[in-house]
């Protein structure tokens, strides 16, 4: 059995650029733990890119990463897939998908019965409308674009939470107050905005 350790280096007695570690344990022997593979991802330099979000699945990994603009904004993010089905604990790095807009946190990836859904905003803050993005994963090295949907707000706001459910999805966007939206992906070639519902206060994690 082998075992994922996801780490970020940087600063004290590391390596001189802060970088984001994927790293394989064989732990089938408690008295003699050792690393099997390692994948590395090293930040770009312009200091927030440490906001590395990992989603993982018995079979991958989905590693994000920030892209920057030539002043320092944000524009997008990218997924890095990772093949970690190999029983050896081998590390295999497959595709890597373009995303609409920020990821911030792991709870907007998210792959369910060979779907990968993310919600993501473009821009900084609340520049762009919330993005809502399906593919299909047939392997880690082959995801094709499903569908896509650009949320309606009431107003821009920044996005907060999200959570997925089986075919379901819930985002939350913030401005003193907390609009839940309800998005429907039963047919996750044409994701669907049903609901909304105003929530006092501020909510960062739903369960």
């Amino acid at each position: 059995c082998a075992q994922r350790q996801i780490g970020r280096r940087s600063g004290w007695d590391c390596e001189p650029a802060a970088q984001t570690t994927i790293t394989s344990l064989w732990v089938g022997d408690p008295a003699s733990i050792g690393v099997v593979d390692r994948l590395a991802y090293v930040e770009d330099g312009w200091g927030w890119g440490w906001r590395r979000s990992i989603s993982v699945t018995p079979e991958r990994m989905y590693v994000s990463g920030l892209v920057y603009g030539a002043d320092g904004s944000t524009a997008h993010s990218t997924l890095q897939v990772v093949d970690i089905s190999d029983p050896t604990g081998l590390l295999h790095e497959g595709a890597q998908i373009e995303v609409a807009g920020q990821i911030q946190s792991r709870w907007q990836i998210d792959e369910y019965q060979g779907v990968l859904r993310v919600v993501s905003q473009p821009g900084w803050g609340a520049t762009g409308a919330p993005v809502v993005e399906t593919w299909q994963v047939t392997s880690a090295t082959d995801v094709q674009p499903l569908g896509r949907m650009e949320m309606v707000l009431p107003r821009p706001e920044a996005l907060r939470s999200v959570r997925f459910d089986g075919p379901k999805a819930y985002a939350v966007t913030f401005e003193r107050v907390d609009p839940l939206f309800t998005i429907d992906l039963s047919d996750p070639r044409l994701p669907v905005q049903r609901g909304e519902l105003v929530i006092p206060g501020w909510l960062y994690h739903m369960e």
